[in-house]
């Protein structure tokens, strides 16, 4: 992987677009404490370290990190930490912006 930050932040929007309640990556330190952040800025309920079983016998369990999402009182994103965007349909092809801003066009 060359990009495990972006890959990240891609797992975590593509879990807050299927509404999921967690999604889980690789572990790394870095990772860790990017989740540490989010937590202490309140884009995410949370985070735990897990072991994921191993792929094959004989090989060692993976650890992996494990991010509760959070969401607002009508299901969207409590805070947009992954640049959740909403096309807005009414206006000009090609036009995003953010979902409340496509519901006062």
């Amino acid at each position: 992987m060359t990009d495990p930050i972006s890959d990240m932040i891609t797992r975590i929007r593509n879990a807050v677009t299927a509404k999921h309640t967690r999604v889980d990556m690789p572990a790394s330190k870095l990772k860790a404490e990017i989740a540490r952040i989010l937590q202490d800025e309140g884009y995410i309920q949370g985070f735990r370290m897990v072991e994921a079983a191993a792929e094959k016998t004989g090989q060692q369990p993976r650890p992996m990190i494990r991010l509760f999402l959070k969401y607002g009182p009508h299901g969207g994103c409590a805070r947009s930490c992954c640049g959740c965007r909403w096309r807005c349909g009414r206006t000009a092809p090609g036009t995003y912006g953010t979902s409340v801003q496509c519901r006062t066009n």
